[in-house]
């Protein structure tokens, strides 16, 4: 039997994860000499602070006690860090890079044109963001099929469509039976590794339906990184 002395457990900090509606939610943990447990969600990371020798259980139900909050507070901090149309200059991010947003009352009809969006004012912060991811959804639809061609090639995968919308709870799915596959816009706000893991994960699912071990050793050929990819894409909120 091993024994941990207090000494070396104070001030030790975790990173753990736990199942939430199909995705996984990452907290770091640390214990310390205290009495009760305190749960913090800072940029976006939720941390935990929590006396000493506290069993996982125990920290668990205080997340999916205040599981809303956290959710809520995370889809803030991501929101606020890829657009802003409150700023004299507003733009999205795509890729990793911020793109600038015309708004223009006198505008008929949005569109995309030199790497610019170009909005008519609907003076309505939640419709402007509808109509925003809208524009990017039918700008960037033929980008999502060709990479997911180019890896549907390299797996050797077969699908018949791809589409692209606006999702609550989901960065992607596929209808393996009919060959579909679709993806949230909010994905354009990552990086392509993130994107391509996605697209690997939703192929990998025509042939195998469920998240088995045979499905996730086939997506680790092709993205050996995964799991540190799906951390990352999952702790940020949707």
């Amino acid at each position: 039997m091993m024994f941990v002395s207090l000494n070396l457990m104070s001030n030790l900090k975790l990173k753990k994860t736990l199942s939430y509606q199909g995705n996984n939610l990452s907290y770091t943990i640390t214990f310390k000499e205290q009495k009760h447990i305190i749960l913090r969600v800072i940029q976006g990371e939720v941390r935990i602070s929590a006396p000493l020798n506290t069993p996982d259980w125990e920290v668990e139900k205080i997340i999916y006690k205040n599981i809303s909050k956290i959710v809520s507070v995370q889809n803030q901090h991501i929101l606020s860090s890829v657009y802003d149309f409150n700023s004299s200059n507003p733009w999205v991010k795509i890729f990793d890079k911020e793109i600038e947003i015309i708004i223009d009352e006198n505008l008929t009809r949005s569109k995309f044109e030199n790497n610019k969006i170009y909005m008519k004012n609907y003076f309505d912060n939640e419709e402007q963001v509808k109509k925003m991811y809208s524009i990017l959804a039918k700008h960037y639809k033929n980008w999502f099929i060709s990479r997911t061609i180019d890896w549907g090639l390299k797996m050797n995968i077969q699908f018949r469509n791809v589409n692209v919308k606006l999702m609550k709870a989901k960065w992607g799915y596929c209808l393996p039976k009919e060959l579909k596959i679709a993806y949230n816009t909010k994905l354009l706000h990552f990086n392509d590794e993130i994107i391509s893991y996605v697209i690997i994960h939703e192929l990998t699912h025509i042939l195998y339906p469920n998240h088995s071990r045979e499905f996730w050793n086939f997506v680790e050929i092709y993205c050996p990184n995964y799991k540190e990819l799906q951390i990352l894409l999952n702790s940020t909120g949707i």
